[in-house]
């Protein structure tokens, strides 16, 4: 009896373990599951991250080429700009416009002073034209257009200049912010462009009100200002 009890307790034991290792079985072969599944999703992961690495590596050269090519295309852009003010310098030497010193300008008997205003816009490289075309542009009655190019100074600093100005115009001119603005719009050009009303409003405001321009070049446009002045009767 006893040998009989001992066995059936052995069976039930054997039977225990065998149970319990079928669950862990069971249990790793889910747990099992689950780990190849994060793995594939790992490396799916680790793919993408390389493929957008790769993208990013294109992108990267793509815009560096385009940083490279922009910057050679500024450097010839300036080079441009000095051969274009050599050439017309040069043309200024032997090219020649009549202008009768007497006539009427718009800023009157005033050659003197606007001589000076001319001299600042040409040693700015703002002009492509000579001395007797400039004088013979701001005659009364002409209606030739004098262009101002950016070289040195910028947008802002030549609406400065053009807020400036305006004291040395006649009366019928000045004496009139939408005359004046007519004037500077039917006579003038920035860059070849026409000058809009923006242009008017933030750059040939009244600068005795609101902020004052600071930039490198309007203490020198105020010496010349007073300069002007100096000349101006």
């Amino acid at each position: 009896m006893n040998n009989k009890s001992g066995l059936n307790e052995n069976d039930s034991v054997k039977a225990l373990k065998e149970g319990f290792i079928s669950v862990l079985q069971q249990e790793n072969d889910i747990l099992r599951g689950k780990y190849n599944l994060l793995e594939k999703h790992i490396t799916s992961l680790n793919n993408r991250i390389d493929t957008l690495d790769k993208e990013c590596s294109g992108y990267l050269k793509e815009k560096l080429a385009i940083k490279t090519a922009k910057e050679s295309l500024e450097i010839e852009l300036r080079e441009l700009k000095i051969e274009n003010t050599i050439i017309h310098r040069e043309l200024n030497k032997i090219d020649f416009t009549p202008v009768k010193q007497f006539n009427d300008l718009y800023w009157g008997d005033n050659y003197p002073a606007l001589k000076e205003l001319f001299d600042f816009l040409q040693k700015m490289n703002c002009l492509d034209i000579n001395w007797s075309y400039f004088a013979n542009n701001f005659s009364l009655e002409n209606s030739e257009i004098t262009n101002l190019n950016t070289t040195m100074l910028s947008k802002k600093e030549i609406g400065y200049v053009l807020a400036k100005i305006k004291m040395f115009f006649l009366p019928d001119i000045k004496g009139s912010p939408s005359k004046y603005k007519a004037w500077v719009q039917r006579k003038l050009l920035v860059d070849n462009s026409l000058i809009d009303d923006d242009f008017v409003k933030n750059y040939m405001r009244d600068y005795k009100r609101g902020k004052k321009l600071s930039t490198d070049n309007v203490d020198l446009i105020d010496s010349v200002i007073l300069k002007i002045a100096s000349k101006y009767y």
